[in-house]
């Protein structure tokens, strides 16, 4: 399983860092939902300081070419999947700081 951090941005301001979004590539729909990609969102998270924050939510999985890093519209599907070597998918997992 190839999995692998695209993106960590800081989300709502506050008081400090409230909350991240980190973007996961991975092989298949279900890498990027799986257990290993949610591990590697927390270890994202505490290489920006926030040790004690949990994944709030998530957007949809969704296909990337990888030669061309944009996502894949509706109607590309056909296209990419010619070249399957180029499909990736994402997903975007929110991050939120404890309160506690």
């Amino acid at each position: 399983m190839n999995l692998k951090v695209v993106s960590a941005e800081a989300g709502e301001a506050g008081m400090g860092l409230d909350s991240m979004f980190v973007t996961i590539e991975g092989d298949s729909v279900e890498a990027v939902l799986g257990n290993q990609a949610k591990q590697l969102a927390y270890e994202e998270r505490k290489k920006h300081g926030m040790h004690a924050a949990g994944i709030e939510g998530a957007g949809g999985p969704f296909p990337v070419d990888s030669k061309t890093n944009q996502p894949v519209p509706a109607n590309g599907m056909s296209e990419i999947s010619k070249r399957a070597a180029d499909l990736r998918y994402r997903i975007t997992y929110k991050l939120t700081q404890s309160v506690i």
